[in-house]
């Protein structure tokens, strides 16, 4: 009962990432810090420290020490070494994404995220077509589309970020080309 909650818990803040991230960068690291936080407590309860053993885990850790000596030894540590802090919260949100997939009922969020690319690829084409999103948001550089971002110039690499997602999971899911093929004709 417990278990089937907490999971629910994780799949909610997963299912609603992209969403958060449309709301705001405020929105998005709120989702992935608390997302973080009850993850790391899952795991010292669990005292599940099998993931550590993935060699990309430790390319990662290796990477972030990297990071943290770099900040330290540079002529101004102060400038970069908070942020530079802060990236952990990107690799325990990437362990503990991998660690849900791996339960086929997590598999679910990439058709909530289809959605939700989906209707953002529509905005975009309505935007370029008529000048403003379906919203009415309309950019200050008429070359470039805002979409649901209101007045950052990012759904490009938002879109692009989420399809390489989505299309990993379907070609993984339809894996020879017949069936793939048939399922989207």
């Amino acid at each position: 009962m417990f278990q089937n909650i907490v999971n629910k818990f994780f799949f909610v803040l997963l299912t609603f990432l992209p969403i958060c991230i449309i709301i705001g960068p405020a929105a998005s690291l709120l989702n992935i810090l608390l997302f973080d936080f009850f993850f790391v407590i899952l795991i010292i309860s669990k005292k599940n420290w099998d993931w550590i053993n993935a060699p990309v885990i430790k390319l990662l850790l290796i990477l972030y020490i990297y990071l943290i000596f770099n900040s330290i030894i540079s002529i101004d540590p102060t400038s970069n070494l908070l942020r530079n802090l802060g990236f952990i919260r990107l690799i325990i949100f990437f362990i503990g994404l991998n660690y849900f997939l791996q339960d086929h009922k997590f598999h679910k969020i990439f058709y909530f995220w289809s959605i939700i690319i989906i209707v953002t690829i529509f905005d975009i084409f309505f935007e370029r077509i008529y000048g403003s999103n379906i919203l009415g948001f309309t950019s200050e550089n008429q070359r470039r589309i805002v979409s649901f971002f209101v007045d950052e110039l990012i759904v490009g690499g938002y879109v692009y970020a989420f399809t390489f997602m989505l299309a990993g999971f379907y070609l993984n899911k339809f894996k020879n080309e017949e069936k793939l093929i048939n399922n989207f004709l």
